[in-house]
């Protein structure tokens, strides 16, 4: 179980493969949910967050660190980006071509903002399996008063997008 790690581990020492394993060997798809969401805003410094998995053909939520629903803005914009991302990520990690004398800046990662202010960073859970993109979900963390969100190490990512996979929480067609 992910939360005993947790607590006597910082997320920055986990090894990915203990983070996979630990996912896999949750009761069931809403408590690996919960860990993953768990592990993430421990690893990124986040406040509180949602986790939303693509399921059916819908983003839906899976964890809410606060036990409540998304607010609707954020769900709306949460789909927004899916949707945008959905359609970009195929071509772009696997062929885009970048001229790096035309390159000024990385891309900022985009921030929402609440009906209270409240500071947001979608996070996009996807990868390759067997040379085609397969999207998961997406995280939506609260950035929290003191500075930005850490970034998080893309084995991090592929370890919870192959355990929610694998352990059938998301479908890879």
């Amino acid at each position: 179980m992910i939360r005993s790690i947790h607590m006597t581990q910082p997320a920055g020492h986990m090894h990915p493969r203990k983070l996979y394993t630990s996912l896999c060997e949750c009761a069931d798809a809403r408590e690996r949910a919960t860990s993953g969401l768990a592990f993430m805003r421990e690893a990124c410094g986040a406040e509180e967050g949602f986790l939303l998995l693509w399921r059916g053909g819908e983003l839906v939520l899976a964890a809410s660190s606060t036990g409540h629903d998304a607010p609707s803005a954020i769900m709306a914009r949460a789909r927004e980006q899916w949707d945008w991302e959905s359609d970009t990520q195929r071509d772009c990690d696997a062929t885009l071509t970048i001229d790096a004398s035309k390159l000024v800046s990385v891309p900022e990662t985009p921030r929402w903002e609440g009906a209270h202010g409240e500071r947001y960073e979608p996070r996009f859970l996807g990868i390759y399996r067997d040379s085609a993109w397969v999207p998961v979900g997406m995280a939506v963390l609260r950035i929290s008063q003191s500075g930005p969100l850490q970034p998080i190490r893309r084995a991090y990512i592929d370890a919870i997008c192959n355990a929610m996979l694998d352990s059938g929480d998301v479908s890879a067609s």
